[in-house]
């Protein structure tokens, strides 16, 4: 288990070498002996990605070992992607928020977003019972208690009365509305496609994203096979595309490539009855790169 302040310790020197892959400036490349590091108590060994995370997202991650063998690595620890359209990622990009994510690592892959742990300006955010040492986080508790809300002004007697009485009801508000209708040519553009391409592989799973060339806000659902409908017109309720993170349970070369770390999506065409045209006509996004030799038919306004 990892005590909190060895996982601040660790974020910390993740967020310099965050630092170094965002200064432009650096053009002297960094080595692995120069990414390879001793918690202060000789604890753990932790070994930093020197390239950015699935060379997509832009961000940097490591592996923490417990031996210095480097062998058996037991927790995965990524910073935050402030490129997407989570709470986090506005915080990150907002207000400059060092953020950075804990995840529970075995047989090459990471455990649920549940067990998860993060660390927010060397402050514990999210506690994970799978990584943290808990003796050390009642601790820290302890010694960095939360500031006590404020109480609210009493409220007058009639108002409090008519309120104890009945609560007043709150208007559930719908998701973002779509843009007006798009009409049947609109074209996603490339830089719209690679923003739900990252969301899709975003270890955060957003719900949602904001495309950038149109006013339009579209829904990303799923967590094992990541997905999100393009919807831009009346005249195709059920969708005018799809794009759909690769299935890793598929026994397919895409699906080993994505197993090995990869971030592929597909860019399907729907028919007005939701279903997928046919497989010719697919495009493909992989790492964060269209594949044009793979785009005859996909419905993206790109020219070769």
């Amino acid at each position: 288990m990892i005590t909190i302040n060895e996982a601040i310790e660790i974020a910390a020197q993740l967020h310099e070498c965050q630092d170094i892959v965002n200064d432009i400036r650096v053009i002297v490349p960094i080595t692995q002996e120069e990414l390879t590091f001793t918690t202060s108590n000789n604890n753990f060994t932790y070994f930093v990605n020197p390239n950015p995370y699935n060379h997509a997202f832009g961000v940097v991650s490591c592996l923490i070992y417990p031996t210095e063998e480097k062998i058996n690595p037991i927790v995965k620890i990524i910073v935050q992607n402030p490129n997407t359209s989570s709470a986090a990622a506005k915080r990150a990009r907002e207000e400059n928020s060092k953020i950075c994510w804990f995840m529970p690592f075995t047989n090459k892959k990471t455990s649920s977003g549940s067990d998860w742990g993060c660390i927010e300006n060397e402050k514990l955010k999210r506690n994970s019972t799978k990584i943290f040492d808990q003796t050390s986080v009642a601790a820290w508790k302890k010694a960095n208690p939360k500031p006590k809300k404020k109480r609210k002004a009493a409220a007058s007697s009639s108002s409090s009365s008519s309120s104890s009485n009945k609560k007043a009801k709150i208007e559930k508000i719908a998701s973002p509305p779509l843009a007006a209708d798009l009409g049947p040519d609109f074209k996603l553009s490339l830089s719209d496609a690679i923003l739900i391409h990252n969301a899709l592989h975003d270890p955060t799973f957003p719900k949602q994203v904001q495309l950038q060339s149109v006013n339009c806000v579209l829904k990303v659902t799923g967590k094992q096979k990541r997905l999100c409908v393009v919807i831009v017109d009346e005249a195709t309720p059920l969708g005018y595309m799809k794009l759909m993170s690769q299935n890793k349970r598929k026994n397919s070369q895409w699906a080993r490539r994505a197993n090995a770390g990869e971030s592929i999506t597909w860019i399907l065409p729907l028919g007005m009855d939701g279903k997928h045209k046919a497989f010719k006509t697919w495009g493909v996004i992989e790492n964060g790169v269209l594949n044009l030799n793979k785009n005859d038919g996909c419905p993206l306004g790109i020219a070769k």
